[in-house]
């Protein structure tokens, strides 16, 4: 997790299990033993993509395993509404409640919420817009957070995109800089394999997971394939660009570390500037995993711009490239 780093700032990938999109719900600050529900909220503005939907449940006491009871609010109001500074309130989007979905059949308490087309038109996110969501639960405050979608930027090139793994080359991806109000830009680095398979395991990933030296035999049928799932998709911690070198040009260059790769072939690498709601949950989750100074007790509870409530509404501007990693 974000604790286990090296020198560079990056998660070494036997402890890469954080994803981009992180579950977030509420938690008690006072007696454990009493817990009084309160709406939590889950929602991604993507730059350029559609409206997306909204998750709206309730929190859930420590001592509740999850799942066990129905947590989805089915009776609110919810709306995205684009509200940039110094302007009049600008387009707003109505979510109606889903009474279905594949996981969860013919039940009304998934607490998934879908935009409304207006016309058959949905609109895309705007890169640099601010965006306002609100969800009125009846019997509490509404529950209001804002985001502000990352400048544009956009992938340049990508170096030795087909490399063998540990050879001297590495891997560079070259980016524009995306620009936020206030501050300097904010990445997060995921990678994601397409040809996971036990087979096609780095020798240094097959000893972490299963204990088999990169000279050892196996028989890919003995080994339990749940193990991959921990390396499959993995996350960078935010990064600025003190982590990435600066070319004349002011675009960015960050030459991608071998530890990264899990799997021989090829690999999806995204670049994801973030907002200050995502990065403001990374660093909380951060100080609960330990590494914020804390003594016992004054640990926070994350915190990401949710008022009256929990969660995180937050917004991202991403690129996308491929790249494939030979064996030796």
């Amino acid at each position: 997790m974000l604790q286990m780093l090296n020198k560079n700032g990056w998660a070494a990938p036997a402890f890469l299990l954080m994803a981009m999109l992180l579950p977030v719900s509420g938690c008690d600050s006072g007696d454990p033993g009493f817990h009084e529900p309160e709406p939590v909220v889950e929602a991604w503005l993507i730059s350029g993509e559609l409206m997306p939907q909204v998750r709206l449940t309730w929190s859930q006491s420590v001592e509740t395993r999850y799942g066990s009871e129905a947590v989805g609010v089915v009776d609110a109001q919810v709306t995205i509404s684009r509200v940039d500074p110094g302007v009049a309130l600008q387009r707003s989007v109505s979510y109606a409640p889903v009474s279905s979905t594949p996981e969860q059949p013919g039940t009304v308490e998934t607490g998934i919420y879908l935009p409304v087309a207006v016309e058959g038109q949905l609109p895309r996110v705007a890169p640099g817009a601010t965006y306002e969501l609100r969800a009125e639960v009846p019997g509490y405050p509404v529950v209001t957070s804002r985001t502000t979608v990352p400048g544009d930027f956009d992938l340049i090139g990508v170096q030795n995109q087909e490399v063998v793994y540990q050879s001297t080359e590495q891997i560079e991806i070259d980016v524009t800089n995306s620009d936020y109000p206030n501050r300097d830009a904010v990445y997060i680095i995921s990678i994601e394999s397409l040809e996971a398979s036990i087979e096609n395991l780095t020798p240094f990933l097959r000893d972490a997971l299963y204990s088999i030296g990169a000279d050892e035999s196996f028989d890919p049928s003995t080994l339990d394939p749940e193990e991959l799932s921990e390396v499959v998709f993995q996350s960078s911690p935010p990064l600025n660009e003190a982590n990435w070198e600066i070319n004349a040009d002011e675009s960015l260059t960050l030459k991608m570390p071998w530890f990264f790769a899990a799997f021989y072939g090829v690999q999806e690498i995204t670049v994801s500037a973030i907002d200050d709601n995502v990065w403001n949950h990374f660093r909380y989750v951060n100080a609960q995993e330990g590494n914020g100074g804390f003594a016992p007790g004054e640990i926070p509870n994350v915190e990401a711009g949710v008022a009256q409530g929990w969660g995180l509404f937050g917004s991202l501007t991403r690129v996308k490239t491929r790249v494939d990693i030979l064996r030796e």
